[in-house]
């Protein structure tokens, strides 16, 4: 079953705090569709919703069906480009691309929540990566009052993992310039 903000409200207390929310970009990011519209534009609420979970130790990163360059051009432009740790944009499956983040990460997919606004590839995650939490992206307005999405302690060392994560990323991608000194 696809989870709703709303269902997760009253959910056990036993659930896992998520420690990355993976997002899709078209209509979930941004309004719009990249490649049809170069023009896309930032939605409601997001760059404060990414502000917001990253001030609580809780990673981000993408998993689009984009082209790679077009994309991180447009994030970097919105100002978001930063807070997104290995970003899988291309054409491979949204299961793909989640299983690649979190090997990446080194975190396990029941604590990884997945925001997009297609049916189709929520359906597929959840049946593929059952442990996965995935949530429709239109459903944005409850997502910072999830428990999920409350650690019960945000601690430097988790805050920090963003700038570790973003250091060894630079290892594979030497072009992309760090957002610390």
């Amino acid at each position: 079953m696809i989870e709703t903000v709303e269902n997760l409200k009253s959910a056990p207390a036993d659930r896992k705090t998520i420690k990355c929310v993976v997002w899709d970009l078209d209509n979930t990011i941004w309004d719009g569709v990249l490649l049809d519209d170069d023009r896309v534009t930032l939605r409601n609420k997001v760059a404060a919703i990414v502000k917001t979970l990253d001030s609580r130790g809780i990673l981000q990163s993408i998993a689009s069906k984009n082209d790679y360059l077009m994309s991180m051009d447009t994030l970097k432009d919105l100002g978001l480009s930063d807070y997104f740790l290995y970003p899988q944009i291309g054409w491979k499956s949204k299961v793909a691309s989640i299983q690649t983040i979190a090997r990446s990460m080194n975190i396990g997919l029941d604590s990884i929540a997945f925001l997009d606004d297609q049916p189709f590839e929520r359906e597929e995650v959840n049946f593929w990566l059952p442990e996965v939490l995935s949530l429709d992206s239109r459903d944005l307005d409850g997502l910072l009052e999830m428990p999920e999405m409350n650690p019960r302690f945000v601690i430097e060392d988790s805050k920090l993992r963003q700038k570790i994560d973003e250091v060894i990323t630079l290892e594979n991608d030497p072009t992309r310039i760090p957002a610390f000194p």
